[in-house]
């Protein structure tokens, strides 16, 4: 039975660390090799599969038991003083590890995986690590996609690239999709503070959008220098007015970016002590003294004004006469009851 590329590549690992072992000193990349054609009678190939040099097969490959210092090899020191541990099995872990990725699928798997920048990242620095060749970051890409996700490379061939994969998945999960690095930038430009967010969430918001421009290739980023003062110039254009006066005493000492956030967060920290101004208004009260009078003359007024109501009360009250006008005089009314003249029907 014809072993597969992965258990020939177990084999070869496992002869290196003995080589290593048997040897007890520091050897060179070109001495293992030369002993292993000697001992074993083929040559080192299969981690060619895998690494794109010796040296990161040597130093990811091959497990704890060595140490590689440049392009020499060791056998690694907890393993000289504790032989029983040289006995123990070794744990392999060559290939990069992503995490998983569900792209747009729903219930509970939407909330297992990464979100697709992050999932992007691991990628990227896998790829610029060079450390392991592109077939086996396709292999692992194929293992992280899960989902809807997998579904988009349905239809790619073994031979498929990286930069391939990515372009295409940029096309469906990115946030900014087919937008260039000037577009992202200007967006960037325009953003302010929300009224209830932190300055740490604006900080990381901003910059974030700062670093989606310059992997867009955004001539205005070539650096990170030229990020971080962009960061640090919109950072303060975009923060709170009340945040940026308890700040500005401070913001000619910060020399970088991290510094003014440091130095914003602060002033967000005085803002949220500080007690809320409140216009008060008096109004003008007019305050009239009463003047102190004797008992005996209340008393007095009272009973007056107790027989005025009395003599009141008691008094009948007549109706005003009415005279009918003769010439230049008013005449006596007539009564309407009994007929007579001087009085009126309420008197009669």
């Amino acid at each position: 039975m014809e072993l597969s590329s992965d258990e020939k590549c177990a084999i070869e690992r496992d002869r290196v660390v003995k080589i290593v072992k048997e040897a007890g000193e520091t050897l060179s990349f070109g001495d293992v090799s030369k002993i292993y054609v000697e001992k074993y009678k083929s040559d080192l190939k299969q981690w060619k599969e895998e690494f794109t040099n010796f040296g990161a097969f040597l130093k990811y490959g091959v497990g704890s038991d060595v140490v590689v210092v440049g392009e020499s090899v060791s056998l690694c020191s907890s393993v000289v003083s504790n032989s029983d541990k040289s006995s123990l099995p070794v744990q392999y872990l060559s290939k990069p590890q992503f995490s998983p990725f569900f792209g747009f699928s729903e219930g509970e798997q939407r909330h297992k995986g990464v979100d697709y920048r992050i999932w992007r990242y691991e990628v990227e620095s896998a790829v610029s690590a060079g450390l392991h060749s592109e077939p086996v970051i396709v292999e692992q890409i194929r293992r992280s996609l899960q989902g809807e996700a997998k579904s988009k490379l349905v239809g790619f061939g073994s031979e498929t690239s990286v930069s391939s994969i990515l372009q295409s998945l940029d096309q469906f999960y990115s946030e900014e999709g087919a937008a260039t690095g000037g577009e992202i930038l200007t967006r960037a430009y325009a953003m302010k503070q929300g009224e209830r967010e932190q300055v740490s969430a604006f900080a990381s918001r901003l910059d974030n959008q700062l670093r989606k421009a310059k992997e867009k290739g955004t001539e205005r980023l070539p650096d990170e220098t030229a990020l971080d003062r962009h960061l640090r110039l919109l950072f303060w254009e975009g923060l709170k007015p009340s945040i940026k006066d308890k700040t500005r005493h401070k913001k000619d000492e910060c020399k970088t970016s991290g510094e003014l956030i440091s130095a914003a967060r602060y002033g967000e920290r005085e803002v949220d002590l500080s007690p809320i101004p409140t216009r008060v208004v008096k109004s003008q009260q007019v305050i009239v003294e009463k003047e102190k009078t004797p008992k005996w003359a209340s008393e007095f007024c009272a009973a007056m004004a107790r027989e005025v109501q009395s003599a009141l009360a008691s008094k009948p009250t007549r109706p005003p006469v009415l005279r009918p006008p003769q010439g230049d005089h008013y005449a006596p009314p007539t009564c309407f009851r009994c007929g007579q003249v001087a009085h009126i029907q309420r008197g009669c």
